[in-house]
């Protein structure tokens, strides 16, 4: 083989390994990042044998589905609600993941977002 065609080779190899190094990197950098979904629905859960209430810090961590029943404006912004994961084994609920959804929007304090995407004041007293 000549030297041209050795340096093609090479120089194919090379791309084709770097790729793949690009690759790796990315789905190894996924495996150590968890992703919650969130969709909209209600979930009937007070049948189920254990009720996990989560903070922020570990919902975040957590991976998969959540269903969210929140209250949204007129705009679509979400004004707060609850999240919940379900594990259900031999078709009964057994565990629960419940996490309080915060508002996509505030208006500072002693003030709320209502329906109407408006700021209404509230007195603290």
């Amino acid at each position: 083989m000549n030297n041209k065609k050795k340096e093609v080779i090479n120089f194919g190899l090379f791309i084709v390994g770097f790729v793949f190094i690009l690759f790796l990197i990315s789905n190894v950098g996924s495996l150590f990042n968890f992703h919650v979904k969130e969709v909209t629905g209600e979930v009937k859960y007070d049948d189920c044998r254990q009720k996990i209430n989560l903070n922020k810090d570990e919902y975040s961590k957590q991976n998969g589905t959540f269903i969210c029943n929140d209250t949204k404006t007129i705009s679509g912004k979400s004004m707060g609600g609850e999240c919940m994961k379900t594990i259900i084994s031999d078709s009964y609920c057994q565990t629960v993941y419940i996490y309080q959804k915060p508002a996509e929007e505030t208006c500072g304090q002693f003030h709320y977002l209502t329906t109407d995407d408006t700021c209404v004041s509230v007195s603290p007293y």
